[in-house]
This record gives C-alpha cells, sequence and structure tokens, in this order.
C-alpha cells in the first residue's frame, strides 16, 4: 500500500521549481519542506529500560517541517525574514517547534516551544533489595523514585530597534512539568520502615525579563536587565501501595522493605500468604494511611548592570554587577501518618508547620585586556560573589501510641490517666516512645562569600604560536549557624523516658522538656592556582593545530570530604590535515584531585582520550571514525550503619556507633563509532553506522545483594537508512536502528535490565 501511494505521489505531483531555490511571491523568496513517516517497533526485555534509555514507539510522525521566508530587498511589510521549523511532533519523546522573524531596524523576534516526555524507571535507585531468604520475599522490581512526566518550555524573546543606539530587550519564559512520580518515605530508623508513595507531580516557572542596551559611545555597550522569576511547586504524597490485608480485612501497606530474618516487617509467621492478598498480623510495622502535602511558592526578582567596552586603543574591558533577592516559602505544611511503628508503639501522628527563606545574591566581575605591544598581553579578571541564605521554621507534632494496629490510641487526660500511670487508658508508651508533644522551631543562616582573581600573561612567540602564563587566587569563606529550640512533652506511661530520663516528673505525670542547639561554624579556604597554555599552527593552510593547558591547583582548607586540597589539570587537542578530504582530531582531558586530610583519604580521578577521523573526497562517499574512553576513579574513607558488618570491621573514630570503610568506585568507559555515507547514483543516498558503549569497572557494595547495574555493560546501536530522490522536491526515506543493551552481570532481587529493540521509519519528504 505504501509503494502504491508512494508511486501514486511521484506520477501525479506537479512540476515544482527547484527546492534550493524556492518559489517568488511578490517581494518574498519562499522554501519549504515536510517530512511525514511511521515508526515501526519490534522490542523485547525490560521495557521499563528501554522507555528510560530510548522511549520511542510506532505510530504516525511529523518527523520535520521548515519554512524559510525572505524579503527580496528588505523591504517586506510585516516583516523581512521569518522562518517556522519543527521537528518531533505526533509523539516523539522530545518534539519542537522554533519561529524567527525580523523587520530590518525595526525588531527582531523568536520564539520557541519544546515538549520533553520524562519517563524514568531506574530500578536500582532507592531500591531495599529484599533478600532471598526472607519469608516471603517480595522483590521491588520497579524504582520507587519512578516518573512519567511530561515538561513544557516555551521562550519568547523580543528585541526592539536593534541596530540603533538604543535598544529594548523583552523576554519571557513558561516551564510547566507535571505528571505521575512515586517516592519513598522513610518512616523509623530503627525497623527501617519505608514505604512507597504515590506523588502527583506538578512544577510551575514563570520568567519575565526587561532589557535595554545604550551605545552612545564608540565601541561602548551599557546593558541593563531586570529578572523576575516565580516558581510554584505543588508536589503532593499519599500512600496507595496497600497490598496486604489484616484478619478483619481492612487494607494494609507493609512498606518496601521486606526482611523477615530482622523481622522487618515482622517475622515469617505473622504473614500468611496462603491467603490474597497476604494477611498481617495486627502487630507488623505498617501503614493504614499516610498523605503529606507542602506547597512551595519562590519569587526571585534579579537586576544586572554590565558594559563591554574598546574605546580605549590597546585596552578592552568588560564588567557586570548584579543583585538578587529570592523569597521561598512554605506556607503550609500538612503531614498525617496512621499505621504501626512497632519498636516505639507509635501508633499515630499530625505534623504542621511552615518554613520561609530568603536567598540574597550579591556579584559582580570586571575583566580587561592591555596589549603592551605586538605580541604581549596582559590580562587581569576579578569575580566577587556573596549569599546569604537566612531561614526560619515552626512545626507542631502530636503523636498517639498503641501496641498493635487494632488497638485506638489512647489520648492522655490525667482525669483516666492517673499514678501509677499503668491504667489500660493511658498511653501505651514503651521505653523508646518518643515525645507526646514536639515544638520545634529552627533558625538558619548559611552565607558564602568568594573573590576570585586571574592574571595571564600572553605572548606571541611568532605567528604560529602562542603561549600564556596566569595565576588565579580565590579565597572562600563559608558561614553556618543553626539555632534550633524544641520543647518536648512526654505523657506517662514511661514518661521518664528519652531526655528524661533524669528529669523530675509534673504533677500530672508527664515530663516537660527543652532540647536547645546552638552551633556556629566558619570556614575560611585559600586556594592557588598556576596556569599554562599555548596554541600553535603549523604547515601552510594551518593544516596542523595543537593546544593545551595545564593548571597546578592547592588549598589550605576544604568544606565537604570530597574538596581537594591539591588537583592538577591537563587538557590538550589536535588537529590535523593530511590532505583536503582527510581531518584527524585527537585530544585529552586529565583531571587528579586528593585531600589526605586525616580520617579522609580522598583520591580520585576523571580522565578522557578521543580520537576522531573524518575522510570525505566528494560528495557520493564519506566516512566518519570516532573513539573515546574514559575512566573514573574515586577512593574515601566513609562511616556507615550496618546490621550485618562483620566483628572485625574497625568502627568510626568520630562516631564509634557506626564503622568504617574505605570507600571507592573504579569505571572504564570505551565508546567508539562509525559512520559511513554513499550515494552510489544520484538519486539515491545511503548511510551505514553504528556505535558501541562498553562500561566495565566496580564499586564498594554494603549491600550483599546489589548487582553492578550498568557499571558493567554494553550497549550496541546499529543504523541504517536511504534517501531515494522520487522526483525533484521528493523524497521516499528509510531507517532502521537496533538497541542492544545488556548488563553483564547478576541482577540480583530485580528483574533483568536487558533489552533490544528494533526501530524502522519510513518516510516522505517534500521540498518546494
Amino acid at each position: 500500500m505504501l509503494a502504491f501511494l508512494c508511486l501514486s505521489a511521484w506520477l501525479a505531483w506537479p512540476q515544482q521549481p527547484d527546492p534550493q531555490e524556492g518559489t517568488t511571491a511578490g517581494n518574498y523568496n519562499i522554501r519549504q519542506s515536510a517530512e511525514v513517516g511511521y515508526h515501526i517497533l519490534e522490542e523485547e526485555g525490560n521495557s521499563s529500560v528501554f522507555d528510560t534509555i530510548v522511549d520511542e514507539h510506532p505510530g504516525l510522525r511529523m518527523l520535520d517541517q521548515s519554512l524559510e521566508v525572505h524579503s527580496l530587498n528588505n523591504a517586506g511589510l510585516l516583516f523581512d525574514s521569518l522562518s517556522l521549523s519543527s521537528y518531533g511532533l505526533g509523539g516523539e519523546p522530545n518534539s519542537v517547534i522554533r519561529l524567527r522573524a525580523s523587520r530590518n531596524k525595526l525588531y527582531n523576534f523568536n520564539a520557541s516551544f519544546r515538549r520533553d516526555h520524562d519517563y524514568w524507571d531506574y530500578n536500582l535507585l532507592a531500591n531495599p533489595l529484599n533478600p532471598p531468604a526472607s519469608v516471603p520475599f517480595v522483590p521491588i522490581l520497579n524504582s520507587p523514585h519512578r516518573f512519567d512526566t511530561i515538561r513544557r518550555t516555551s521562550d519568547y524573546n523580543l528585541t526592539l530597534l536593534p541596530q540603533s543606539r538604543v535598544r529594548f530587550r523583552l523576554g519571557y519564559s513558561r516551564n510547566l512539568s507535571q505528571g505521575p512520580s512515586f517516592t519513598s518515605f522513610h518512616a523509623d530508623d530503627v525497623a527501617g520502615e519505608e514505604t512507597l508513595l504515590f506523588q502527583p507531580w506538578r512544577q510551575t516557572q514563570n520568567a519575565y525579563q526587561v532589557g535595554m542596551d545604550v551605545r552612545f559611545l564608540p565601541r561602548t555597550n551599557i546593558s541593563y536587565d531586570q529578572f523576575l522569576q516565580f516558581t510554584k511547586g505543588d508536589n503532593s504524597q499519599v500512600d496507595r501501595n496497600f497490598n496486604f490485608q489484616l484478619p478483619s480485612g481492612a487494607p494494609v501497606d507493609l512498606g518496601l522493605v521486606f526482611n523477615s530474618l530482622f523481622s522487618t516487617p515482622c517475622n515469617s509467621l505473622s504473614i500468611n500468604t496462603t491467603i490474597t492478598p497476604a494477611v498481617a498480623s495486627p502487630t507488623c510495622d505498617g501503614f493504614l494511611a499516610y498523605s503529606r502535602s507542602a506547597p512551595v511558592r519562590t519569587a526571585s526578582p534579579t537586576e544586572q548592570l554590565g558594559f563591554q567596552s574598546n574605546y580605549f586603543k590597546k585596552l578592552e574591558m568588560s564588567g557586570r554587577v548584579m543583585y538578587s533577592s529570592s523569597t521561598s516559602k512554605t506556607p503550609l505544611l500538612n503531614e498525617l501518618f496512621n499505621g504501626l511503628i512497632a519498636a516505639t508503639r507509635l501508633r499515630q501522628y499530625g505534623f504542621t508547620g511552615s518554613a520561609r527563606a530568603r536567598r540574597v545574591t550579591t556579584g559582580a566581575d570586571f575583566a580587561a585586556t592591555w596589549s603592551l605591544s605586538d605580541r604581549l598581553r596582559l590580562t587581569d579578571s576579578f569575580r566577587f560573589n556573596a549569599i546569604r541564605v537566612p531561614g526560619i521554621d515552626s512545626n507542631l507534632q502530636d503523636a498517639f501510641f498503641a501496641a498493635s494496629l487494632f488497638a485506638l490510641p489512647n489520648v492522655f487526660s490525667p482525669a483516666s490517666c492517673g499514678p501509677p500511670f499503668t491504667a489500660p487508658a493511658c498511653p501505651q508508651h514503651n521505653f523508646g516512645s518518643p515525645a507526646d508533644v514536639t515544638t520545634q522551631n529552627s533558625f538558619t543562616f548559611l552565607g558564602q562569600q568568594y573573590k576570585t582573581n586571574l592574571l595571564q600573561l600572553e605572548y606571541d612567540l611568532g605567528k604560529r604560536l602562542r603561549m600564556r602564563l596566569g595565576y588565579r587566587y580565590r579565597n572562600r569563606t563559608i558561614t553556618q549557624r543553626d539555632l534550633e529550640v524544641e520543647d518536648l512533652v512526654f505523657f506517662p506511661t514511661f514518661a521518664n523516658r528519652d531526655v528524661c530520663l533524669l528529669l523530675p516528673l509534673q504533677p500530672d505525670g508527664s515530663c516537660l522538656a527543652g532540647v536547645p542547639s546552638n552551633t556556629t561554624q566558619a570556614t575560611e579556604i585559600n586556594e592557588h592556582s598556576l596556569l599554562f597554555g599555548m596554541n600553535s599552527r603549523f604547515f601552510k593552510g594551518d593544516r596542523l593545530r595543537l593546544s593545551g593547558d595545564a593548571e597546578l591547583f592547592w588549598a589550605d582548607n576544604f568544606f565537604t570530604r570530597l574538596d581537594p586540597r591539591q588537583s592538577q589539570h591537563y587538557r590538550a587537542r589536535a588537529s590535523y590535515q593530511p590532505t583536503p578530504w582527510v581531518n584527524l582530531s585527537f585530544a585529552f582531558n586529565i583531571l587528579e584531585r586528593r585531600n589526605n586530610s586525616s580520617g579522609i583519604g580522598f583520591l580520585g580521578h576523571d580522565r578522557s582520550f578521543s580520537f576522531d577521523a573524518l575522510l570525505a573526497g566528494n560528495d557520493w562517499l564519506g566516512l566518519d571514525l570516532s573513539y573515546d574512553f574514559t575512566t573514573v576513579f574515586s577512593r574515601a574513607n566513609i562511616c556507615f550503619a550496618s546490621s550485618t558488618a562483620a566483628a572485625s570491621t574497625p568502627l568510626c573514630a568520630t562516631d564509634p556507633a557506626l564503622f568504617q570503610a574505605v570507600s571507592f568506585y573504579d569505571s572504564g568507559t570505551h565508546f567508539g563509532r562509525v559512520a559511513l555515507m554513499w550515494k552510489p547514483v544520484r538519486r539515491l543516498t545511503t548511510h551505514l553506522g553504528a556505535s558501541v558503549t562498553s562500561a566495565g569497572g566496580d564499586t564498594l557494595f554494603l549491600d550483599p545483594n546489589a548487582p553492578t547495574g550498568p557499571l558493567r555493560s554494553l550497549y550496541l546501536q546499529p543504523s541504517a537508512d536511504l534517501a531515494f530522490e522520487l522526483k525533484k522536491g521528493l523524497d521516499w526515506k528509510m531507517s532502521w536502528g537496533y538497541y542492544d543493551y545488556n548488563e553483564r552481570s547478576d541482577p540480583g532481587p530485580l528483574l533483568p535490565r536487558d533489552f533490544h529493540a528494533n526501530l524502522g521509519s519510513i518516510g516522505l519528504r517534500y521540498s518546494f
């Protein structure tokens, strides 16, 4: 049927002018093209991983479309130039529409709309990897943090009087991301209770820009911009994961973690799997209901003033100052839990609160290049940035306790719970139960100030060799202040638990405790870098080009454990064209980092090497070969919590309740690609190609059930396509792509993550 349609189009289509020349209508030259196609998909294996990586599906598509309209004498009525293009409409994971229009000396207008389908089901993320020895064995086959959202982005920019001494700029952008997603909630550190929550995702951002450029002085431009950005976060969470039932028939969520060897959520005798759905004992850890809502509103105004000038002979300057003050607030946070944490007898709690934070940013930078002679130049650039983030939050939590999911929690009342506070009407605490009422007020501050100066000297040793030497100094000051006041009320029984162990009881048997916390930390870091660089050109026509630079870095302090105290960065690139039809290029990038401070022992490197060869001697045959190798390595001491660590595992020096180990990550990735273009006859063009990505490595696994996943994987992608010119302006196209993803390791308690798929496309392209 498709062949018949193609033949009919070839015979019946009216004669059109050369699509390279377009058509003329009045004062305009018009060129258009459109490509319509159909995807055919054959897929096997893990469809979630396929959608995460590829996300292609069968169906009709508008693969590509373009419209170009240009005035013949720059004297159009509404516009002199108009361009409209799009691709991916009709179901591609990424689709874009772009519009550009301009009128000589009057305006430039750009608009775009982008739609992205963001699917993610990386089932190793936040997966508890339940052991197969657990009874029952409940593997988590999908990621507890998976999502399936649509992001729509719109951008509009207008420049008025673009060629005048004073020009104006207006801009607006909107970013909306929404759709279903999931997240997990960690309810208890003692039993490790964690559950899956449905999270309707909705994030909205609206940004506005007003600016102007003034060019009164020769070779000088002064710019002013005002940015306004408003963000709304309306995500919420609710538990819908009720896969078990109580003996009464009430649905219950036992969470994500199933390990009967450690009685999580309870021992194997407490769950009857012979009934569907399985029946759980009311003394198991579980959720009867959970919900959370915390809308966030953020407003971020920013002002910016900048200039660029080469008004003075042999001196080029540029500078900028900016100020931004953002306010982010959560007017009302509501969290409700109804269930049981057996270790602490927590049966219900309600959590309400509000939070507010500001982010004040002040920045300035200035750069100048002074040409001391025809060969010698001095460049200096200075940057200042200060960020201050004060915040405040206040919350209240009421907790209620019981011994099982069947029991309703008792509300404390002195009339029904008096000395010796052992009556059944008293709250059913144990010694590990948290406070009944918790009121918390927190005041936080984070301040960061950066001052950076880079001084460089450039010298031309000849027409084909340039060298530069530089020194960079940066001073960082980071200040943290945290003041937290926590008021706790412990009702009987066992009111003298936790912080009340040494405090007297009130007449009604309760205990009141105030737990203040006040910490201040200031860190100053001085960083020094020595830089060296060169670039050169050799042979006639600059057929050989070489460039490279190196940076040696050292610092007297650090803020995070992965901040290096010393590093070396080396980069080089070479390109060579021995003949007009051969282009060769080579590049490497090496970054070495280390922090040998006591207790950290951080050592890491990122290294990459690439090679590319392009052979194209004519318009009917071309070959492109490329290869890239990347290796990433890191090693550092870590402290971790574990219930399965061997007795010989050393304890953490800073916290004896934790264990210590050397964490390492070592990965090497090879990527190769070959692409061949062949045009055997005038009307037929073919492309053949393939790419392969091979990853191998190892890391520290604290969970014995953890698979290596993509750390050891092989991904093959051969492809082929052809385009046949049925007649001038009408092309018939076919393409084929194969996706073969294989993780070369045991998947563990997960579904195998491998997949392979054939994707074919058939289409018609019409140009006129």
